[in-house]
């Protein structure tokens, strides 16, 4: 099984990799600077190369890259987990959040 992990450079993605590879899956990173998150050309083409069975989309970033990433998702049946407080916030607003803010 195989999967592509945003938001290695942060704090929760590296453990959930960590913990993947030692149930055997293969994990592949998003790296912005391979791939940008605003080139849905590249990102669609780097999709189906990996071929992935899963995709996490843990790191922070601009709303409209979270729905390329569902979108392509989507589109290539692959399952996807996002999970991203910025994303869900905006951009104006700061962390860290609780349960009783307003998205």
């Amino acid at each position: 099984m195989k999967a592509i992990i945003t938001g290695l450079n942060g704090t929760v993605a590296p453990a959930l990799a960590a913990n993947m590879r030692e149930a055997g899956y293969t994990v592949t990173p998003w790296d912005r600077a391979v791939v940008p998150i605003d080139d849905p050309v590249a990102s669609r083409a780097f999709l189906q190369r990996e071929a992935p069975d899963y995709f996490f989309h843990i790191a922070t970033g601009s709303p409209d890259w979270a729905e390329l990433a569902a979108r392509l998702c989507a589109e290539q049946g692959v399952d996807l987990l996002f999970t991203s407080s910025v994303s869900v916030f905006a951009a104006a607003q700061r962390g860290p959040f609780t349960i009783e803010d307003e998205p």
